[in-house]
């Protein structure tokens, strides 16, 4: 499940529904991050799996024990090396070990981006961008965001 839809499902539970998209859905989300081997990154528990960001949004990648043969890049080309790295927004690009990667999604970032380990071609995932939805919650025409 998304975690904005996962946030938007306890916003019903926790506020009810008028409540729930003015809250629940806002903010961004922290992605565990691991090595499972020189093939694959570990991303909440799934290799390489295509996560969805939305502009505006801050997001962080919570590397647990990545070793230093693994630096993790946001980038703009699906490729290993430390070319291409999408610097905009992003705190930390290229760590490893036990740290954080932070990346608040430009408005005007591209549709696709990338996560890559700069030495092993293997280990890569895809970020989709997408814009900020806004849904209105009254047939009044006042929107509840």
């Amino acid at each position: 499940m998304n975690k904005c839809i996962a946030k938007c499902v306890a916003g019903v539970a926790a506020f009810g529904v008028l409540a729930v998209l003015n809250v629940a859905c806002a903010g961004g989300a922290t992605f565990v991050v691991t090595v499972q081997s020189a093939a694959d990154w570990t991303v909440d528990g799934q290799a390489d799996p295509t996560l969805q960001l939305v502009r505006g949004e801050t997001y962080v990648f919570d590397l647990q024990n990545v070793g230093a043969q693994h630096p993790f890049f946001i980038k703009s080309v699906n490729t290993n090396g430390t070319g291409n790295a999408f610097s905009d927004g992003v705190t930390n690009n290229g760590a490893f070990g036990n740290t954080d990667i932070s990346f608040t999604v430009p408005m005007n970032a591209p549709s696709t981006l990338f996560y890559n380990c700069s030495t092993h071609s293997a280990m890569a995932g895809q970020l989709t961008i997408v814009d900020p939805v806004k849904l209105p919650l009254f047939k009044n025409g006042y929107e509840g965001l």
